[in-house]
């Protein structure tokens, strides 16, 4: 890999990384770091390795850092053992110890020795620097308010009412944590995170790195970071967002946002979801009791369809499939039909053109199903009863739902962008 990224460019993305982590990067060097991490296949995920070493031994030192050196200090000075101690920091010092020298008459007064006092001085300059320099880089900008499960910053376990600096925070699958940013006082605005997850919280905004947020802009905009674009939210705005590895996608739920890179911000108004390619609307609503629906995903880039099914019968039949024209073809499936998915009891099929697969769903025939469909940009997934069923690129731009009669169905969602609340009990910040 070293052969792909000249040790240069190595060194020019692990001081970006830094930079990031202290928060002394500027907007032009920020853009040169997401171009390099975004950078095609061997090119960026080494250049993301770097950047993740750098801000893993930035934390590291961060959390390792503390007042033990400064006590530690101290007390080798107040309780001296011998003067090895003393000898080493004054070599340090480069006042290094003279050879031997003639001994002097004494004189009629001795004076005291000066470099007793130097040091003293150093170190006192020496502590106060370092006391200066932590309080700095542990600025709080944030403070949890609510906390499912857990959640930890740097290795420590959050609660609420607990202060958040500028340090990576994780939260595991399965919990949430919600924080309210501190500048602005309680029309701050602020933000739920839902797990699995990975955030460093920022004065009014915050650098999203994966899982989903729901977020809340106060009097000010709202900053935030993400892997491939960069969200800003207008004052008082509404924002769901999901970070995946296919990137990330957002919905606006109220005000407005301006969402992509710096250099192709599109603006996005509420009711929008978007990735950094497209903006379709959002959507989040019941699938309709009825034996055809075409699903309004038109333009949509990622949707998702959740069905719980019953079986009246052994001919019972669900059917999704793209269709070319306005009319709904008769089932079952048209000689035309290029793509489409078919459920019928204790059997999944799925077709794309010519090819048709069939696979046997394990238990009772007549057993009641819990069907997840869902699109990410090219890919297909389908899940029955919590098992991967299919992943691959079935092609159905143009869904219509089909049953063979309206009790199959015994309920159904269609969402078309992030989820549009936060797991209960959580809610919006």
């Amino acid at each position: 890999m070293t052969d792909d990224m000249e040790k240069p460019r190595e060194d020019r993305v692990a001081e970006l990384a830094t930079a990031f982590a202290l928060g002394e990067i500027s907007e032009v060097e920020l853009q040169e770091l997401y171009d390099a991490l975004r950078e095609p296949g061997d090119l960026g995920r080494h250049a993301a390795g770097v950047a993740w070493r750098a801000l893993d031994t930035h934390s590291e030192l961060r959390v390792g850092l503390s007042t033990q050196f400064q006590d530690t200090l101290a007390h080798r000075l107040n309780h001296p053992i011998s003067n090895r101690f003393t000898a080493s920091l004054r070599r340090r010092m480069g006042q290094l110890p003279s050879g031997l020298s003639p001994v002097a008459a004494p004189g009629t007064q001795r004076s005291l020795p000066l470099w007793p006092f130097a040091l003293v001085a150093v170190i006192v300059v020496t502590l106060a620097l370092g006391t200066w320099w932590w309080s700095a880089r542990v600025e709080t900008v944030a403070t949890v308010t609510e906390v499912q499960g857990q959640a930890t910053i740097a290795g420590r376990a959050l609660v609420p009412g607990t202060r958040l600096e500028r340090l990576q925070v994780v939260v595991p699958a399965g919990s949430s944590v919600r924080w309210q940013w501190l500048a602005g006082g309680a029309a701050a605005g602020g933000i739920t995170l839902s797990g699995p997850a990975t955030a460093i919280p920022q004065g009014g905004g915050c650098s999203l790195v994966s899982g989903q947020a729901w977020i809340t802009a106060g009097a000010q905009p709202a900053t935030i970071g993400l892997p491939d674009a960069k969200l800003v939210l207008t004052p008082a705005s509404r924002v769901a967002v999901t970070v995946t590895d296919q990137g990330s996608m957002i919905g606006v739920a109220a005000g407005s946002a301006a969402f992509g890179t710096p250099n192709a911000m599109q603006s996005l108004s509420a009711g929008q979801a978007a990735t950094i390619s497209a903006h379709w609307p959002w959507l989040q609503q019941a699938v309709p009791a009825t034996t055809a629906w075409e699903v309004p995903v038109a333009g949509a880039v990622n949707w998702e369809l959740s069905l719980s099914l019953t079986w009246p019968g052994e001919h019972e039949l669900l059917a999704l499939r793209s269709v070319a024209t306005a009319e709904a073809p008769p089932l079952p499936a048209a000689p035309e039909m290029t793509a489409g998915i078919e459920l019928t009891p204790g059997r999944l099929t799925i077709e794309h053109g010519t090819d048709r697969r069939e696979q046997a769903l394990p238990g009772a025939p007549l057993a009641a199903r819990e069907v997840l469909i869902q699109r990410a940009g090219d890919r297909l997934t389908i899940t029955v009863d919590g098992t991967v069923r299919y992943v691959g690129a079935l092609p159905l731009n143009r869904p219509r739902l089909m049953l063979s009669q309206t009790s199959v169905l015994h309920s159904g969602q269609l969402r078309t962008g992030p989820a549009t609340e936060p797991p209960a009990p959580l809610r919006w910040p």
